[in-house]
Formats: structure tokens, sequence, C-alpha cells
């Protein structure tokens, strides 16, 4: 018999300082009836892997992540930017005028990164030619050259 566990938080747990759910032995026994877990976070998982899986005996490779909305729990998206809204219910039109600008100014700088990572790429390459094209001609060189 297969026994399926879905964790969604660890406050529920009856395990490690976040779990508030009573510690029996009863429990413990419960749980190690569990032959798999799924899991809505990578948090959740870490959690599970350091203070659930050792008491229970389960392997991590048993323990899956998968978020939510992967399985359409938010529905379909694109969905509404709702941080204006939010904005201008905190602080009216002043918190619009300031949050735009710094949303357009993070925009606008992530936008120009791509490019100078590409450029830098292309340099890295250009220098490793070079160098790559400069050890034969070393070579020759010191072939050329008599010795003492």
């Amino acid at each position: 018999v297969s026994l399926l566990v879905l964790v969604q938080n660890v406050h529920q747990l009856p395990f490690g300082p976040c779990g508030t759910a009573p510690r029996t032995i009863e429990v413990l026994q419960a749980w190690r009836q569990v032959t798999g877990v799924v899991c809505v976070s990578h948090f959740v998982q870490g959690y599970l892997e350091q203070h659930v899986l050792p008491l229970i005996g389960l392997s991590s490779e048993r323990v899956y992540v998968m978020h939510p909305a992967a399985v359409g729990a938010f529905g379909k998206g694109p969905w509404p930017d709702l941080g204006t809204v939010a904005a201008h219910c905190l602080w009216g039109d002043h918190g619009l005028q300031q949050q735009q600008p710094a949303a357009q100014q993070q925009q606008q700088q992530e936008e120009e990164e791509v490019p100078q990572q590409r450029q830098g790429i292309v340099q890295q390459r250009r220098q490793q030619q070079q160098q790559e094209e400069m050890i034969p001609q070393q070579q020759q060189q010191e072939e050329v050259l008599p010795q003492e």
C-alpha cells in the first residue's frame, strides 16, 4: 500500500522547530507508513529533509516538489500586475509617482545588462583566441633561440 502525503506548510507538521502538531509515538508510527511526499516549495523540501525524513526513514528521492501553479491552482495566466493598485491604495498618487520611475529604471537597467554581458563574453573569447594563437609563436621562437 502506498501512502502519499501533500505538505503545504511546515507549521502543521509534528516535526522540527516550526512544527506545532502533537508529537506522539502514534503520530510518528503513522508517518513511518508514508511512502512519498509532495511538497509545494523547495523550502518545504529542505525542511522535510532536515527534520522529517531521518525520523521516518524515508529517502530524499521520495520527496517531490510541485508548485501549485504547475497544476493550475491559480488559474491561467498571465495575471494582472496588482502592485500599482496596492501602491495607490497605500500611498495614493504620491506612491505611484515614486514607484513607477523605479520600476522603469530597473527594467531599463536589466535590458542594458544583457548586451553588456554578451559583449563581455565576446571579448573573453577573443582574448582566449589571441592567447592560443600566441602559444605556437612563442614555441617557435624558443626553438630558434640557441641554448647555452
